[in-house]
């Protein structure tokens, strides 16, 4: 016959043992989850800068006058892939990204609010 009690103090032990475990394991797992979600954060805005500003180029191509669209997507852009080459250093497509945010600025403040619904550029 089987000794529960025996049974139940086998298995109190083991769970304990495993909390135990968890519990050393669990910061290093923790501090390796952030890292790895800082590091995708950072990834997925320089995607989706390099996204807007192919859409921003694909809008104007095509002669599609959304210009207010274009300029958000070409600020948004350049900002997202220049803190990107910042962050790694790469000094070169930080200055053009930094160009390309100052002729955004211009753009926006050229066409100005009003301009975008009267503007056809």
């Amino acid at each position: 016959m089987l000794n529960y009690q025996l049974l139940i103090n086998l298995l109190f032990k083991i769970i304990d043992s495993l909390f135990i475990k968890m519990h050393s394991v669990l910061p290093v797992a923790l501090n390796e989850c952030k890292e790895g979600i800082k590091k995708n954060i950072s990834d997925i805005y320089g995607w989706s800068g390099s996204l807007a500003v192919i859409t921003a180029y694909s809008l104007t191509t095509f002669k599609i006058d959304q210009l207010f669209l274009i300029d958000i997507l070409n600020l948004y852009g350049s900002l997202a892939i220049g803190y990107i080459c910042y962050r790694s250093k790469v000094w070169q497509a930080m200055i053009l990204e930094v160009a390309w945010f100052g002729v955004g600025t211009y753009s926006v403040i050229k066409h100005g609010f009003i301009g975008y619904n009267n503007s056809n550029c």
